[in-house]
């Protein structure tokens, strides 16, 4: 199985919903998104962090919230719309997310011999 095939599939089991496989980007996208989501929420007070846990979770797919020159202004690309379509908060997504790319990781090194696949 490839990189994505993996992630998809236990990101799925994790948070009960289908992740398609096609929409996960390469590892390395993946571990940037998941380092850059990490740092931008562990930099929210507790109720930002609270306000867009409850908009992801209504379903909001916050990957489309951008400043006046159209940059994103939430990183984490995938994981975003993710988040939304499966109804998690941002910080139950990123923990699963987490979780999902350990073991995509190693499941990837496993059968293929490295780290990226």
């Amino acid at each position: 199985m490839t990189f994505a095939d993996t992630f998809a599939a236990d990101l799925g089991q994790r948070t009960g919903s289908t992740v398609d496989a096609a929409q996960i980007p390469d590892s390395d996208t993946v571990d940037a998104d998941l380092q850059a989501l990490t740092s931008f929420t562990s930099g929210l007070g507790a109720t930002d962090s609270g306000t867009l846990d409850i908009i992801a979770e209504s379903g909001v797919d916050l990957s489309g919230a951008t400043d006046d020159s159209g940059n994103p202004v939430i990183p984490g690309g995938e994981l975003l719309t993710l988040a939304a379509s499966a109804g998690q908060t941002l910080a139950s997504l990123l923990d699963q997310a987490q979780q999902s790319f350990t073991v995509a990781i190693n499941d990837t090194s496993s059968s293929e011999g490295e780290g990226n696949a």
